[in-house]
């Protein structure tokens, strides 16, 4: 399951539940096969802005939960699927680059993309926060129906520094020069306000750059409604790990986005790979779409220092998706191995 916000300009308390849910499927989720509307909760009340609603308690966007396909839930980080794999890899990494926005023109699920510029790049912390793997269950041994458990995040001004530095740098090579933090510093007073306090104080060392600091569940809603307001957005583990799979969703598809894992020092490999990771539920049967694996193979060989070979890829991408050759998931009918001839075309053509 996974939580969405559905966010129309103006809210009308008249509207029912089922309406509201109704409407997702017709439009926000559109084309998106297996998807349905389980549960959604909306409070009665009177005429006027989304924002005031929510602070009015009139509107329950964490009530809204959407049933995705069938099989393994994905992740933004193939490491994240096991423990011991995870803690090595963020000890080697450190850092994940997810990027937001595809060139591939494809139709997107959010309908403001058909006149819109889709280009941002989470920058996701990935050695710390919330992925820390610190606590534990049953504590206090309290018997059958009592058992505890204890799941702690880890903030250390280092780790934060570190990864926003990488964000401001980031932005410096981009057109929109602007870094968008992503906290819930209102509900969570420890950690995320060290990261607040470290992001104000990085920021003054880049007047150059455009800031603004949001939390989480607002930066969900601006994925939405406000695009083309974003270019660098940095996250914690958490955080960035489930705003890149919106992200990667509002671009058209899982299977378009691409991710490096960096370790911006250099002295261990960093890791290269597609942000819906190995997706074991359609192994083998010809679904899964090549792109973010191909778009992965670009970002490394950016980081090797090889930006036209890297650019050849990106081109061939948008070649081949151009051309109409698509998987299922972006509402094409080709196979997995037909876009990968594709691709292989557009690089020799």
């Amino acid at each position: 399951m996974v939580s969405v916000l559905f966010a129309p300009d103006k809210f009308k308390g008249s509207l029912s539940a089922d309406e509201v849910a109704r409407a997702l499927e017709r439009g926000l989720l559109a084309g998106a096969p297996h998807t349905r509307v389980d549960r959604l909760a909306l409070a009665d009340g009177g005429e006027g802005s989304v924002a005031a609603a929510c602070a009015g308690g009139l509107f329950s966007p964490e009530k809204i939960t959407v049933g995705g396909p069938t099989g393994q839930p994905v992740t933004a980080c193939v490491a994240v699927h096991d423990r011991t794999v995870l803690i090595e890899a963020a000890a080697v990494c450190g850092l994940g680059i997810l990027p937001g926005g595809s060139k591939a023109p494809v139709r997107s699920p959010l309908r403001k993309a058909d006149d819109t510029e889709l280009d941002w790049v989470v920058v996701r912390e990935n050695s710390e926060g919330e992925y820390a793997g610190l606590g534990g269950r049953n504590l206090s041994a309290r018997g059958q129906g009592g058992e505890v458990a204890v799941q702690s995040a880890l903030f250390t001004e280092v780790g934060c520094e570190r990864i926003m530095r990488f964000a401001f740098d980031l932005a410096r090579t981009r057109t929109r020069r602007k870094v968008s933090s992503v906290t819930k510093s209102n509900a969570q007073q420890y950690g995320m306000v060290l990261w607040d306090d470290v992001f104000k104080r990085v920021a003054l060392d880049y007047p150059d750059v455009e800031t603004e600091s949001v939390l989480v569940d607002a930066m969900s809603a601006k994925f939405v409604l406000k695009p083309e307001d974003l270019s660098v957005v940095v996250a914690s583990n958490l955080n960035a790990d489930i705003l890149s799979d919106l992200g990667s969703a509002l671009a058209g598809s899982l299977g378009l986005a691409a991710s490096a894992n960096l370790n911006p020092e250099r002295p261990f490999p960093s890791m290269f790979e597609p942000v819906h990771g190995s997706a074991p539920d359609i192994a083998g049967q010809g679904l899964a779409n090549p792109i973010g694996a191909v778009g992965s193979a670009a970002l490394m060989l950016d980081h090797f220092g090889l930006p036209d070979q890297a650019a050849r890829l990106e081109k061939a991408i948008e070649a081949t998706t151009a051309a109409g050759i698509l998987t299922r998931d972006v509402g094409g009918t080709a196979s997995t191995e037909d876009v990968t001839k594709a691709l292989v075309d557009a690089l020799t053509a």
